[in-house]
Formats: C-alpha cells, structure tokens, sequence
C-alpha cells in the first residue's frame, strides 16, 4: 500500500494537509487496490485530479460536481480532501441522476466507495435516470465487494428495481454474478418471486442465460421460502420419484393448487423444461392443463417462450383433451407467438413446428399490439419460424398491427433479408401496404442501419408488384427518404427501378433532387441528374 493510499483510507488520524503534500509531490490520486500503474498515467492523473482541486478552491467548479467528477475519474485522494475540506450534498444527481456513491458503484471504485459509504446522510437507495441503484449497478457488474458493502446498509432496499422493473437479483442472475447471487439470496428482505416488465424472475434469467450454477442456487430456496405444497416443490426441482409417490400415496391430492407465486406444478414444470414431470402430471386425472398465473400465462405458454428443448413439452401439453392452444395471456399472446419471439432462438422453430402441428391452432390471432406470430419471428429475425408460418393454410402474410405495420415491414425494418425473402416469394404477399404514417416496407429498410439493408432495398425493387412512387402522409417517396438522409447506395437502386419517376414532389412541394440539393448531399445529386427525365429546380 502506497503513503497516499494509507493515508487517505485511514480513520480521520492523518491530517488532511499530508495528502495535500503528497498529491503535490505527484503522488497517484488512484488509491485502489490494483496492480501497479505505470508513471505515465500516475503523473497524467496526479495533473488532473490537482487541476480539479484547484478549479473548487477557486470557485470555477462547485465541490459537490467536483466530488462526482473525482468518483468517476478514481481520484479517492481529491474525493477524501473534498469531502474534509467542504460543504458537500452528498446526494446530489448529475444530469444522469446520478450520485457519487452510483458513479463509484458502476465504476467498481472500491476504496472511493468505502468512504463515501461512511458519510453522514447517504442515501444508498437513490436511483440514476434509468431507475438504476448502486446495489443494481454493482450486482450488473460484478462488483461484488461493494455489493457486500451495500448489502449490509441501514435501510437498504435489495428489491428495487429499474425502469424495466429489474432487480439487481435479476442483473446478477443475467450476468453470472454467483458470488453476489449469494449475498443477495441472503439478505433478510430479498423477494426472489418479483418479475421485471417482461414477466421475468431472477431465476429465469439465470435459466435463460444457461448459468446453471446460479440456477442450482435456488433450488433449496424457492421451496423453503415460497411455501409450496410438496409437488409444487418436486415439479421444481424435478424430482420424478417424490411426485410419483405423492400421487400414489395422496389420495386426492389437489395437482392444480398453485403456490404464493400463482403457478402450479405443471406450470413450474414446464418453464423449468422437466419433460417427465409435465408428462406425468398431464396423465393425472383432473390436470387443468388451462389454468394460468396471474400474468395470464399457461404451462404451454411458459413451455413455449423457453429458448430451446420445449419442443417434446409442447407435444405433451397439446395432446391433452381440451387443451386451449389459442388461450391469451394478459399481452394478447398465444403459445404461438411466445414460441415465434424467442430472439434468434434455435428453439423458436421446433416449437413452432410441435404448435402448428396441434388441431384448431390459429396462426393470426394477435397480441395486445396487433403483433402476431409471423410477426413477431420477422421482427426478431427467426427464419426458420417464418418459413414454418408462411406454410401454414390460411396465415394472413398481410396482417397489420395497431401501428399498420405488416410482417414485411418489421422485417424490412431490422434488414433481415433472409426473412425479407421468405416473405416476398409467400402467396398473397402485398409488398405495398402502408402503415398508419403512410411508410411501405421499401421506406422502413431505408430507415435501418444495418448493413443489409441495401440487399432488403434490392429484393423489394425486385418485386413486379412493388410500387416504388408511393408516397406517406407528409408525401415523401422512398426516393425522396433516401435522397434526404444521403443513401447514396439505395439512391443508385431505386433509379434503376423501372417504374421510379424521380420528378415527384411532396406535400412541401420539395422533390428527390431539390432534398439532395438542400441536405448537401453531392454524391447523390450526381446519381440523381444522371436519370435522363430529371427536372431541374
């Protein structure tokens, strides 16, 4: 440990002029415990953390912006001479919301941190603008001595989550933080059972995530503390034998009752992936196989929007007589769609597969949104399941959402072009339906900045019925949209479109070349004047 390291981390013994006289002797003002750093950055640092402490004593920077900037930077000297030497609201946000005691927890400044933990009137509940903690940040990180810290702090609360409802249980869990999984299953208030916005637990994160470690974490937890009946605590940890005897030996034992979670074993079998136990219980007499959890969702739902190796649940649940596979949730969402959203999900397929393969199954109900399945897949940019969809009798390829945003249109959006081109070549497709502003799948893939876009621009031209003149509500044309934002490679493609007439004007009367000519855009006014029928302003 370093002089100025020991004298900043002591208890208040050493006096404030000798870290004074330290940092102007060049001393590192880094004071965390790290390998050693090379002279360059010490001296680099030492200049500006002195420059910092110069601009509050002559009043150019208030001291509390000034402790932020020192957290942030890792300059625990500046941050322990600013706290001694003036008045500081310790609470105070920057423009992100963010305190001090936030910046050194993203930050993993653990010596900053342990001094800052110490002051009078912290608060260490305070959220950023994201509604993220100090406890979120570091638990996202992995910065698990100062989740030790935080953990251990009067008032603090440990199930407070962000704008998306995440806790820092849930971040830990996503992350792969088990040492901070631990602490945090160990705090007296920890609630595991909160979900974020997505209907998502801490638990299913870590399943989602495939950290097994933390998953088997949970397992002498959920039971214990959610005060489930035994199958409910079988169904969980998967445990054929004990629910095999507890439906032999209980008679009337009731295989619907749903925990303080509002799921029952089947449920928790199904999100889980425990193949033999949702067998079993789907032989069971009396199994409502349609029952749901608060959110509205069933055992085929929460088998169906797992990542991979729901497809043999899904059969199982789809041969029970009476099996709803059309049932909503409380978003409007079916099996189908729960199965078509799995993001790049090499599950997604082999569910949707097993569900379409179910008697009555209907592939345009929508959710909440307007979205269905095809949908949703085109939108996240599952193939296989759009290819599956589109072969469906009866799939409406044309089908709109509350936005009037077709599958063609989501697809063309993220500049999937593999989905683009399923979707051109399905019969019935209407490659020119417009959305509620107006805009045509050709106009969303100008918007994308994807790389791929240009080849989605190509197989839409492509398209005999592709009508590329259309125009949105403000009277734009695509050619218009990529002439105003300088796409010098969509520019080239359009003009090349048989039926293109570069002369339209919109509802300001402006044209593709006067957009060109206003917007600075000199390659594709050059491309734009090479069309023999160009009119100039």
């Amino acid at each position: 440990m370093s002089a100025i390291q020991a004298a900043c981390l002591s208890d208040d013994s050493v006096p404030l002029i000798v870290i004074t006289a330290l940092l102007d002797a060049g001393g590192d003002p880094n004071i965390e415990d790290r390998p050693s750093r090379d002279r360059y950055s010490i001296d680099r640092d030492n200049k500006d953390c002195l420059r910092l402490l110069d601009s509050v004593k002559k009043q150019s920077k208030d001291a509390t912006s000034a402790l932020r900037a020192a957290t942030s930077r890792g300059y625990g000297a500046a941050a322990k001479l600013l706290l001694k030497s003036y008045t500081i609201d310790i609470n105070s946000p920057n423009r992100l919301g963010q305190t001090a005691l936030i910046l050194a927890s993203k930050e993993g400044h653990d010596a900053i941190f342990k001094i800052l933990f110490k002051e009078p009137g912290i608060n260490h509940n305070l959220r950023d603008k994201d509604g993220r903690t100090a406890l979120i940040l570091a638990s996202k990180a992995g910065h698990a001595s100062i989740c030790e810290l935080l953990c251990t702090a009067p008032g603090i609360d440990v199930n407070l989550g962000d704008k998306d409802r995440r806790t820092a249980m849930m971040w830990a869990c996503a992350n792969g933080q088990k040492p901070i999984v631990v602490m945090l299953l160990a705090a007296p208030l920890n609630n595991i059972y909160l979900c974020d916005k997505s209907g998502r637990t801490a638990l299913k994160y870590a399943i989602a995530a495939g950290h097994e470690e933390i998953v088997k974490l949970f397992k002498p937890i959920v039971p214990a503390r959610g005060r489930r009946s035994p199958l409910i605590q079988a169904a969980i940890d998967d445990d054929v034998d004990t629910a095999v005897g507890l439906l032999r030996t209980w008679p009337g034992i009731d295989v619907n009752a749903k925990g303080q979670d509002g799921k029952t074993a089947l449920m928790w079998a199904a999100e889980l992936g425990h193949a033999a136990i949702v067998k079993l219980l789907c032989a069971t007499h009396g199994i409502q196989v349609n029952m749901a959890q608060g959110d509205g969702m069933t055992a085929l739902m929460l088998a169906s929007s797992q990542p991979v190796g729901s497809d043999s649940i899904i059969k199982t649940l789809c041969s029970v007589r009476g099996v709803e596979v059309n049932q909503i949730d409380e978003s409007g969402k079916t099996a189908l769609i729960w199965a078509a959203s799995q993001v790049g999900s090499a599950g997604s397929e082999l569910a949707t597969v097993a569900l379409c393969a179910t008697p009555g199954i209907d592939v345009n109900v929508p959710d909440n949104d307007g979205a269905t399945a095809l949908m949703w897949a085109s939108s996240q940019g599952n193939e296989a399941t759009v290819k599956v969809l589109c072969a469906m009798p009866g799939i409406d390829v044309n089908r709109v959402d509350l936005t009037g945003s077709t599958a063609m249109m989501l697809a063309s959006a993220v500049a999937n072009e593999a989905v683009v081109q399923i979707l051109s070549t399905t019969p019935g497709i209407d490659v020119n339906v417009a959305d509620t502003d107006g805009k045509t799948a050709l106009m969303w893939a100008l918007f994308s900045d994807d790389s791929s876009s240009i080849s989605v621009v190509e197989t839409l031209c492509a398209m005999p019925e592709i009508k590329v003149n259309m125009a949105d509500e403000s009277g734009k044309t695509a050619l218009m949209w990529a002439s105003s934002e300088g796409n010098e490679a969509a520019v080239e493609v359009l003009c090349k479109a048989p039926s293109i007439d570069v002369n339209l004007a919109d509802g300001d009367g402006k044209t593709a070349l006067m957009w060109a000519l206003s917007e600075g855009y000199d390659a594709v006014v050059e491309i734009l004047r090479m069309v023999p029928e160009i009119i100039e302003p």
